[in-house]
């Protein structure tokens, strides 16, 4: 690295939706329309009336931790590729073949039923403008741009090759895009066709900086830069209406586009050129990720639950954890071909439980009486969370919360004050991850029995003997 200043102070703006950060945008295939009528309202409203059945159905498919890619099949949803490694991206194909990849799986193609791998390497920032033309790059930090053409991939450009002020040049997005493939990293942004890549010019407001994000919109690239979105037409960039601190993670045809809006812990939905409306959904919780159909409806998940809202941002659904036939985790990705579903499906009833467990101080053993302990979706506290049960340990150290869904939560303690334990600050307290569905296997109506939480552990445990 050249200068560690410039690096320093390049890394705090890059790297601003850091904190949850979005899956590369999906292009929006076909021409645009007029944008969908602007949402309006909130999920305070009520929740509106599922729309009747209408035009064609067409699938829906979510990534659900720890268990690999479902499908929607009348009420349930069915596996079609079954993994628990972690994901790295999910992206639908202008025909309808599901891609997806996974750290130790690799990329994988899914069409009519049939997976099929198309690479060993976890491919992000998959831009799919056909079965036989995808562009990624098979890893974020030595990065380079590489080609899919239906049987095999090649490397059209690699990192070095993008040269700049920075050495370490780091990868901001990647798209393909009315025939070109753009990239932006933080040695600039850059337009390829075939091999040849040249460096763009940034227009006049958009900033110092190359654009964290790049989305495609028909014909046009959309970037956000520093100081907003921008348009990028016919050589010139125009600043759109779009929040700069909101992603766009996918445009319909119709031109209605939706993002996550991180700082606000929201959805944003509206037309990039026009009218944009913020909507939270609270039901879902922190947003992972939105999608919309050719509805207009977005499918929104969320830490908690999964929300579909109409075209005016009203909620259709929401499905808390255990009511969805066929999903036992976390979904972390949601992609919609086309119109969607013509119905969405219908809520079961979740199986709720009794979780049992107790709290012991590490260094001394000893049971801990008086903690709050709160389950939560959320690892980083249940203060803003969506959803939460409290619970308060007793003399020898046990709590029971109850009522808890078959969802994915984390278990926190809040210590009370004056422990010996804990006097030191190199101790620490981590939550403890509980998956319901999977670790309450017992039949209804039984409790769950948890291990013991341990509190103030070290920050390096000693090795097992």
């Amino acid at each position: 690295m050249r200068r560690l200043g410039a690096l320093l102070a390049w890394a705090g703006a890059a790297c601003a939706p850091a904190a949850n950060p979005a899956p590369s945008a999906t292009a929006s295939h076909g021409t645009r329309a007029a944008a969908a009528e602007p949402p309006v309202g909130s999920e305070g409203e009520g929740t509106a009336q599922p729309p009747p059945d209408s035009g064609p159905s067409e699938p829906v498919y979510v990534a659900v931790r720890g268990v690999g890619v479902l499908k929607l099949e009348g009420d349930r949803f069915a596996p079609v590729f079954e993994t628990k490694s972690g994901l790295v991206d999910l992206a639908l194909g202008p025909s309808g073949t599901l891609f997806a990849s996974y750290y130790d799986v690799g990329t994988v193609a899914v069409r009519a039923g049939t997976v099929r791998s198309i690479a060993r390497a976890a491919y992000s920032q998959l831009s799919v403008s056909a079965d036989d033309d995808i562009w990624a790059t098979p890893d974020p930090f030595a990065w380079a741009v590489h080609h899919y053409d239906g049987t095999r991939w090649s490397t059209v450009k690699r990192r070095e090759e993008f040269s700049g002020q920075f050495d370490d040049n780091k990868l901001n997005g990647l798209v393909a895009q009315g025939g070109a493939v753009w990239v932006s990293s933080w040695n600039g942004l850059f337009r390829g066709v075939g091999r040849n890549y040249e460096k763009v010019e940034l227009g006049e407001g958009t900033g110092s900086r190359p654009p964290w994000q790049l989305a495609a919109q028909g014909e046009r690239l959309l970037a956000r830069f520093e100081s907003g979105w921008f348009g990028h037409d016919s050589g010139d960039w125009r600043k759109l209406s779009w929040p700069r601190t909101a992603s766009i993670q996918r445009i319909s045809a119709a031109g209605a586009a939706v993002g996550v809006d991180f700082e606000r812990r929201s959805i944003v939905r509206g037309d990039v050129d026009g009218r944009v409306a913020t909507i939270d959904v609270a039901s879902a919780g922190l947003v992972t990720d939105v999608t919309i159909d050719e509805r207009g409806r977005a499918w929104v998940a969320g830490e908690y639950a999964l929300a579909v809202l109409d075209p005016r941002g009203r909620v259709l659904a929401s499905y808390e954890p255990g009511t969805l036939a066929g999903v036992t985790g976390r979904i972390q990705r949601v992609v919609v071909y086309r119109h969607g579903p013509a119905r969405l499906p219908l809520e079961v009833a979740a199986v709720a439980r009794e979780l049992r467990g107790s709290v012991k101080l590490y260094r001394s053993g000893r049971p801990l009486s008086g903690a709050l302990v709160e389950l939560c979706p959320s690892a980083l506290g249940c203060a803003r969370a969506s959803w939460k049960r409290t619970a308060t340990s007793a003399s020898d150290g046990t709590f029971r919360i109850r009522e808890v869904p078959p969802g994915d939560f984390v278990l926190h303690v809040a210590l009370p004050a004056g422990l010996p334990d804990c006097a030191t600050p190199f101790t620490q307290s981590p939550g403890r991850a509980v998956s319901v569905a999977k670790e309450c296997t017992g039949p209804p109506g039984t409790p769950c029995d948890l291990s013991t939480v341990l509190v103030c552990l070290p920050f390096e445990l000693p090795p097992k003997r």
